[in-house]
């Protein structure tokens, strides 16, 4: 009877441990499919001219308002910043610096038809003005294992509408 209490034990001991193992397994796969996905973002016009967003910071400090953002991040994906509401024929200036330290990182603006204008890449300091036709305008940022800061001031023409997207 003894003998088949400890076989029993060790049998439960087995068991227990293989499923340990497939949990563990599971959750770190998971963690870096999530990961690779939103990385795959990067390289991907088509995602990124999507509505929604698909993020994951490990570390977001900073804000975003007025018409100023300052982050200091390590993104993976893409988050919409601003909403920009244009009427008719006008534009908007960016003053930006940002400074990446790992990874890749961009700041796009989104016209409303998907089209997708670089803003800046990578570490940069300057400034750019977009025209705007009548619309609604996104401005991402678009990570891939980005690890950095960014700072950029919109400043935006008569009869633009800015909305900071904040989370």
């Amino acid at each position: 009877m003894r003998g088949m209490v400890k076989s029993m034990n060790k049998k439960l001991i087995w068991i227990l441990s293989a499923l340990i193992f497939a949990i563990a397994g599971f959750i770190i796969g998971n963690t870096f499919t999530t990961a690779n996905s939103q990385d795959s973002i990067y390289d991907d016009a088509s995602r990124i001219a999507e509505q929604g967003d698909s993020y994951s910071y490990i570390g977001r400090v900073g804000q975003v308002n007025d018409n100023n953002t300052k982050l200091s991040f390590s993104l993976s994906g893409m988050e919409t910043l601003w909403s920009i509401k244009a009427k008719d024929d006008t534009a908007l200036h960016i003053e930006y610096s940002s400074k990446i330290d790992s990874g890749k990182c961009k700041l796009v603006l989104i016209d409303p038809a998907g089209n997708i204008n670089l803003v800046f890449e990578g570490s940069a300091e300057g400034q750019i003005s977009h025209s705007l036709n009548d619309g609604e305008y996104r401005l991402k940022i678009v990570g891939k294992s980005a690890k950095g800061q960014i700072d950029f001031t919109l400043k935006p023409s008569e009869g633009v509408t800015l909305k900071a997207r904040k989370n």
